[in-house]
């Protein structure tokens, strides 16, 4: 009898068995079923009930261990976005690290990740260099139980995974500084050499991709490099020479810009028996790919690149000229982080000798317009060298100037032409005097519209900065002469207007003066629809100095020139964000020097501006012009084809919303500032944007409570000025503002 019961017992062991293994696989079959349901609520159910079944079980077969990582963690960071997702994910790989081998877990985790992280599965994104932190953080928390220093299989899948998750971590630098934490943490049990060495025998031995290089060279720039660091060096730069420059296609645009900090680091002997060499077999080679991945490497280069400056540029001269615009553009910037290296005078000389020979075509024929400006943008780029001294300045301003001048007049191309003034301003502002060679140009005749307007700015440029004492008759003449002329566009006459109200004639400065404040030229349409990005970018200079120096009055009560105030409007209601900057800018140095009372008849002015219509036709004329609405974006374009923008009327606001002492000021200008402030903050658009901002300002207003006391009429004035307001709107709303402010409400009702 007792066999038969210890039969009985081994049968009933093997039915539960059984029953386990059958309720994991019916377990394992829902849950690849409902994998990628994206409901938080049935993910857990479904995980839930794998956990339970894989409790007493005995370790996975690998194939299935595999199969359930893989598809977990694909659906989870491919699929889901909801952090309880990746929680739930999470516990299901704990569950299965208690009753597998730890080498298999993570074996199999680095697998996985290497699967999902690559570029034609997962998009290079900001949520996935996010994700990409979240599964470091994962299979560096498995790997951390147990060593597997001298398991050659395993630290190699270890190091291919972590390296395809770094080609997506650094693509953001705030996950590249999480996970550098989290690889401290590691490092603090593990040997950073053993580590960088496996990652060597890794490259020597595998057949290594471009993709597969990026990915070990962003994982070494996220590496605490403090004991290797030369050797980590070496091994960034013979992947990055070997797999990345010597590559026969472009490299990802964020992988050397995230190794920034390595290529700092490089130092002159590796540049020169190493990096130089290889690169100049590369651009032999295909320079239309290794120009973008050599243009990063001299970006961040540190070391003085004086010596091989030529030997450089001739590389990249070719580039240059190319007929491929991204090639030509990324060649251009090459050049100029060039000329950043670049102390010594004699080798920056050669340098610009060497750029001048380009334009001439010695490195290629030059058959476009484009080309031509490319160069010469690049000339303009490398006045930011590394050559310091006023007498050094001098030397490469008179090097450029006696190469470039010759070729300006007979230029007929007008983009040509103002590239070539471009650069020529640029390097002559960097000299100490404004150089002898220019003046002729600027008393020259002009072929063109154009000519006339760069030299214009030419002059307005260098003059401003060096003073106007070269300034002389002859030119006041021609100045004259162009804006008076019948066919002087806007641009040329703003420009020649501060040429004029700038120089050292004092009778030419005020009958200026009062001819502008009275001249109706600013309120035509021929002025406003000839009006470009460049002119608006001239009008707030105009609008201060018509503002602060006055002479049309002999009091400082003078009135502020309605066209003064007119040019800068339009200026900071401008479709442009780079001419609205700039005009506010020219706002708060006004309001600075010119105070409250500026202030009030400022906002006064731009109120009936807007609320007359002016700045919407303005705005309209100005958009419309093929010049600049050519140069926005179809989203730019659909957010102010509709009219002038509340938030840009704000931006004003918040600048000319200053604090003051009411006790300091007139009741006249307080009444005007006050009641102004409080009509602009009304209008409709305004209020979608900030509709409480005045009443904040107000509350801020020191000694507020003298402007509104029970012998004062301003609140009266001030109530019946909103109530005559002719715009329902406007009033509608500035009367909710008005008694929404306690003060003010108790005030009036008192009275």
């Amino acid at each position: 009898m007792e066999p038969i019961a210890v039969n009985g017992v081994a049968e009933e062991s093997q039915t539960k068995t059984v029953d386990k293994q059958q309720q994991l696989r019916d377990a394992v079959l829902k849950f690849v079923e409902h994998i990628n349901d994206s409901s938080v609520k049935r993910q857990k159910s479904n995980v839930s009930t794998l956990i339970t079944s894989l409790k007493n079980v005995e370790p996975l077969p690998d194939v299935v261990l595999r199969g359930i990582i893989r598809s977990s963690l694909t659906a989870c960071f491919t699929r889901f976005t909801e952090p309880a997702s990746f929680h739930i994910t999470l516990s299901l790989i704990e569950s299965l690290s208690d009753n597998n081998p730890p080498d298999a877990l993570v074996k199999h985790l680095s697998e996985s990740f290497t699967h999902i992280f690559v570029p034609n599965r997962t998009a290079i994104t900001k949520w996935s260099s996010h994700t990409s932190a979240i599964a470091v953080k994962w299979l560096l928390m498995f790997a951390e139980k147990h060593r597997f220093e001298e398991k050659s299989d395993l630290i190699n899948s270890f190091i291919v995974g972590l390296a395809s998750l770094a080609f997506y971590n650094v693509f953001e630098k705030k996950n590249v500084r999480y996970v550098r934490c989290r690889y401290k943490e590691l490092f603090n049990r593990f040997a950073l050499k053993t580590f960088v060495d496996s990652i060597d025998r890794h490259y020597n031995t595998a057949s290594v991709s471009l993709e597969s290089a990026e990915c070990l060279v962003a994982l070494l720039c996220l590496l605490p490099l403090n004991e290797c660091r030369e050797d980590a060096i070496e091994l960034f730069l013979k992947i990055v020479l070997k797999s990345i420059l010597m590559a026969k296609q472009r490299s990802s645009a964020h992988i050397l810009r995230a190794c920034s900090e390595l290529i700092e680091q490089l130092n002159v002997n590796q540049i020169k028996d190493e990096l130089l060499p290889n690169a100049k077999k590369a651009m032999l080679r295909s320079p239309e790919v290794a120009i973008f991945a050599y243009s990063d490497i001299l970006r961040y280069v540190k070391v003085d690149l004086s010596a091989f400056a030529v030997d450089i540029y001739k590389t990249i001269a070719g580039s240059l000229v190319s007929t491929d615009d991204d090639v030509r553009s990324c060649a251009s910037k090459a050049v100029i982080f060039l000329a950043r290296n670049v102390s010594d005078t004699t080798a920056l000389q050669s340098l610009i000798k060497a750029i001048f020979a380009t334009y001439s075509g010695s490195d290629g024929k030059i058959t476009t317009s484009l080309q031509r400006i490319g160069v010469l943008e690049t000339l303009k780029g490398v006045s930011a060298h590394n050559v310091y001294g006023k007498e050094n300045a001098d030397i490469l301003g008179n090097e450029v100037l006696s190469h470039l001048i010759p070729l300006i007049p007979p230029e007929v191309h007008d983009a040509t032409l103002t590239a070539m003034w471009d650069a020529l301003v640029v390097w002559a502002e960097r000299m100490s005097s404004i150089s002898t060679q220019i003046l002729p140009l600027f008393k020259a005749p002009h072929k063109t519209n154009t000519s006339r307007f760069a030299t214009i700015k030419a002059m307005l440029s260098l003059f401003s900065k060096c003073g106007y004492d070269m300034f002389d008759d002859a030119m006041v003449k021609i100045i004259e002469t162009v804006r008076k002329s019948q066919t002087v566009s806007a641009g040329e006459w703003i420009g020649a207007s501060l040429l004029l109200l700038n120089c050292n004639n004092d009778d030419i400065r005020h009958k200026l003066m009062n001819s502008i404040v009275s001249d109706e030229f600013i309120h035509k349409d021929k002025f406003v629809t000839s009006l470009k990005k460049s002119d608006a970018l001239l009008l707030p200079q105009l609008a201060a100095k018509l503002i602060t120096d006055r002479p049309y009055s002999n009091t400082g009560e003078s009135e502020y020139a309605p066209s003064a105030l007119r040019c800068l409007f339009m200026a900071l209601l401008w479709h442009e964000y780079e001419v609205r900057k700039y005009a506010l800018s020219h706002l708060k140095k006004i309001i600075t020097a010119e105070g409250v009372r500026f202030t009030a008849t400022f906002v006064q002015h731009f109120y009936e501006y807007i609320i007359l219509g002016d700045a919407d036709q303005i705005h309209h004329k100005t958009y419309s012009a093929p010049s600049t609405a050519s140069a926005q974006t179809e989203s730019d374009h659909k957010e102010i084809e509709s009219g002038v923008s509340g938030k840009w009327i704000m931006d004003t606001l918040r600048v000319l919303l200053i604090q003051f002492n009411a006790k300091n000021e007139k009741q006249e200008t307080i009444f005007m500032l006050i009641t102004s402030t409080l009509l602009v903050c009304s209008i409709p658009s305004v209020v979608e944007t900030a509709g409480l901002e005045w009443m904040r300002w107000f509350r801020n207003i020191e000694n507020r409570s003298s402007i509104f006391d029970e012998n004062s009429e301003m609140i009266d004035r001030c109530v019946d000025k909103v109530l005559n307001t002719q715009n329902s709107c406007v009033r509608d709303n500035a009367i909710r503002l008005l008694m929404s402010s306690n003060e003010l409400a108790h005030v009036y009702f008192f009275i």
